[in-house]
């Protein structure tokens, strides 16, 4: 082995007062510091150094065979060596709108609230080409009141004050273009273009260790690789100390699918709402949204669609007679995204229906893929790649409706195997030295915490463990994180409230906090503030709907506030292990700008939520809204007729009448009640008793006792499930048994049959009471009327 050192004379004003420009040259000139000088040495050696036409990291190797080597090195004008806490500097490279864009003073990203024009100015040209001046001005770390990467650059600059490390450089860059371009052009700001080799180059001269780590998070990920591979390119990755990567979707995730084609929420940036029409049209020209687009290996690796076709909807028939229910291959969803069905390009508002994306831009980012998703990272550098795990997150666009009358329509389907915004197989892609996963549905549990991809590094685990990197440091399993994958069942049951509809929804938690649209701004601006304050709560948002995902505790109050006229469909869903279970459903309730909605949603009875409807916005209830399969008592019937009653214009002695004959139907329901449980204990006596005689064996017996217990608990209603009854009946007749004893049996549950008619029309005479008492129409005729109706309800019980 050789070893070979170079020193070099001192910068000029900065030698000692020793120096002796004879023994060690003449001051070199300061504008030289930082450069990097070539020389060829002639080695006389016994030894014939081996041939190779590259520079491996930390060696140096003859380039032909008469033992001339040629050397680089890079005079800083240093003379200490480290010897204690020689940790590598740090590059860090932040996600899709993570960094300041402005064009001259004027901030466009993050936009201003009051702006109206600030995303039309991001557009780009059909070329690829900003068509504004417009240049980088740090990192976001903090937009309004929520931290963005503000708590990662109070932890780095922390490094620094700890001398740990050197230096760190967050490197904004211009994220609406590719990582290939930024290398190639460079990095705009107010006072000059950087070059982003130039500038690793730089932190790497300042490095205690003459390397640097790099850090990415999110699409700083793609943007990491380039720089890495440029650097293989030119014979300089030895550069590299170590690549982490954060929450970073290396084969793109099925979030920006939906962002690209509808104008969702991407998820990269949360805390506003941003014209969802505006995003999707500069998006079309942006080649990084299209970096965020699934890849072929995408579909290689994960089984799952990530488009869906309902078969019951017209409007999807054209697509499924070309590709099928769903779209689980590269080949089809890159036709469905570039219309090869020959759908025209919407309305830039018509958000339902799918944008065309541009076949070229389709093509450029499949090629990006196609040299980035397998890379081989260089021997030598660390590799560590970190998934979010546990937060409801978008796994597939499913084409449907929720409304009769709606032609076109989509939701998104949830998992809750990622982040929020990237599904954890994409995440841990790439051929690593190192795999973690980082439960964010714990942490927040534990630490009540709201963190999500957005600020995955915010975290103290996230932290912790680039920490350990720093330091040259295995990294442990903690709480939170794991080097295996979690399992979704084991995961707390969430309560979803979805709205689908010109709504804005939000909800309040026992403690006033709040999770949703801020209703206390101009709900018809461009841009509407976000806010995620519940505990373990996530918000997301289409431009069909929202959904808020919700700790399946407590209770929760919710309100809607009408932002345009049409219906309404509210559902509240359970979410348990990684399946979203519907629970109950609200439809088509009529809205205009004026709705006003409120409702409260216990954890424990979700299903017995009553959405309370002001329709004029004076704050007061003027109507109330059941459920779609809700099935109201017949006590529950009688009693809001009876405060109808009461309130009609009618004469004293109909009223009487009215009144006299509810109650006397109150009283014979309550004994319809009563001899409905006699008939279920008696059953239950007779099947135990047989039992015991050994004519019906224990396990039929438990059966039919289970089935009567069922019914037993919904006695309080004298109509009792039929399907129920059907299905002990159904098992008393496979019995076998003498034929008096089934009969019997079967006799006294004939006697428990459902009346429907008894429910319809005490339903019927309800809404025809309330809807003539509201127009002030009962006549003295239509009280007696009612009088006869009561009379015939009476006679079927």
């Amino acid at each position: 082995m050789w070893t070979l050192s170079v020193q070099s004379p001192c910068f000029e004003g900065e030698c000692p007062a020793d120096y002796d420009e004879n023994i060690n040259g003449t001051p070199l000139p300061q504008a030289d510091k930082g450069k990097t000088f070539k020389c060829n040495l002639f080695v006389e050696s016994d030894e014939i150094p081996e041939i190779v036409r590259y520079f491996a990291p930390e060696k140096a190797l003859a380039d032909d065979a008469q033992n001339s080597i040629e050397i680089s090195a890079v005079f800083t004008g240093g003379t200490d060596t480290c010897t204690t806490d020689c940790f590598s500097n740090v590059l860090f490279l932040p996600g899709i709108k993570g960094s300041v864009l402005k064009k001259s003073a004027d901030t466009l990203w993050p936009p201003t609230v009051f702006s109206f024009n600030d995303i039309e100015q991001l557009a780009l040209t059909d070329e690829g080409e900003s068509e504004y001046n417009i240049y980088t001005d740090g990192i976001l770390n903090k937009f309004i009141t929520t931290p963005i990467y503000e708590p990662f650059s109070d932890f780095m600059d922390g490094l620094i004050l700890q001398e740990l490390i050197n230096e760190w450089l967050p490197l904004a860059y211009d994220w609406r273009f590719s990582p290939k371009k930024i290398l190639q052009d460079g990095i705009k700001t107010q006072s000059e273009v950087l070059n982003v080799i130039d500038e690793i180059e730089t932190l790497a001269i300042n490095s205690k260790t003459g390397k640097v780590i790099i850090v990415a998070h999110s699409m700083g990920g793609f943007f990491g690789k380039a720089i890495i591979k440029e650097l293989e390119n030119r014979g300089e990755s030895g550069l590299i100390d170590s690549f982490v990567m954060v929450g970073v979707p290396q084969l793109g995730t099925p979030q920006a699918t939906a962002a690209m084609l509808h104008g969702d929420d991407e998820g990269i940036v949360a805390g506003l709402v941003v014209n969802a029409s505006e995003m999707r049209a500069i998006a079309q020209n942006m080649p990084s949204a299209y970096n965020l687009l699934p890849s072929p290996q995408y579909f290689d690796q994960v089984s799952d669609p990530v488009i869906k076709f309902d078969p019951t909807k017209p409007f999807t028939e054209a697509w499924r007679n070309l590709w099928g229910e769903t779209i689980n291959t590269y080949n089809n969803f890159f036709s469905f995204l570039i219309g090869a069905d020959g759908r025209s390009r919407p309305a830039e508002n018509i958000l339902q229906i799918p944008e065309v994306l541009r076949g070229d831009l389709m093509l450029s980012v499949k090629n990006f893929h196609d040299e980035y998703d397998d890379y081989q990272f260089p021997t030598g550098i660390r590799v560590v790649q970190v998934a979010g795990w546990g937060l409801p997150t978008t796994k597939a666009v499913n084409y449907t409706t929720k409304h009769p009358l709606q032609n076109f329509g989509y939701e998104t389907i949830p998992t809750r195997e990622g982040d929020r915004t990237v599904v954890y197989p994409s995440a841990i892609s790439s051929d690593a030295d190192e795999t973690y996963f980082f439960n964010v549905f714990e942490f927040n549990k534990q630490l009540n915490s709201n963190a999500q991809h957005r600020d995955l590094l915010s975290t103290n685990a996230i932290q912790d463990l680039i920490e350990s990197v720093i330091k040259n440091e295995d990294i442990s399993s903690t709480n939170f994180i794991f080097n295996t994958k979690p399992v979704p069942i084991d995961l707390d049951d969430q309560l979803v409230v979805s709205t689908n509809s010109p709504v804005i929804l939000g909800v309040y938690d026992q403690s006033r906090n709040f999770t949703g649209v801020d209703p206390n701004q101009d709900l018809s601006a461009d841009i509407l503030t976000v806010e995620e304050g519940i505990p373990g709560s996530t918000f997301l948002y289409t431009s069909e709907g929202q959904q808020i995902f919700l700790p399946k505790e407590g209770i929760y109050y919710f309100t809607y506030q009408g932002v345009g006229s049409g219906p309404t469909t509210v559902e509240i869903e359970n979410f348990t292990a990684d399946t979203v279970l519907p629970i109950v459903s609200y439809t088509d309730i009529p809205t205009t700008p004026d709705t006003v909605a409120n409702f409260t949603v216990e954890s424990d009875v979700p299903e017995n939520t009553v959405i309370e409807l002001d329709t004029d916005g004076n704050g007061a209830t003027d109507e109330t809204i059941d459920s779609d399969n809700y099935e109201p008592s017949p006590n529950e019937l009688l009693t809001l007729i009876k405060e109808k009653i009461s309130a009609l214009n009618i004469k004293n002695n109909l009223k009487k009448n009215l009144l006299k004959k509810i109650a006397g139907l109150e009283k014979k329901i309550e004994n319809k009640k009563q001899r409905n449980l006699k008939i279920l204990a008696g059953l239950e006596k007779k099947i135990s008793n047989q039992e015991i005689k050994g004519k019906i064996n224990s396990l039929d017996a438990n059966e039919i006792i289970s089935l009567l217990n069922a019914l037993e608990a919904e006695a309080e209603n004298i109509a009792l499930d039929s399907s129920i009854i059907t299905d002990l009946k159904n098992k008393i007749q496979t019995l076998a048994i003498t034929d008096g004893l089934k009969n019997s049996l079967l006799k006294q549950i004939e006697r428990l049959e459902k009346k429907e008619v008894l429910i319809k029309t005490l339903a019927n005479l309800s809404k025809n009471i309330m809807k003539k008492a509201e127009k002030g129409k009962v006549t003295d005729a239509d009280a007696q009327m009612l009088i006869e109706l009561l009379g015939q309800i009476e006679s079927v019980i």
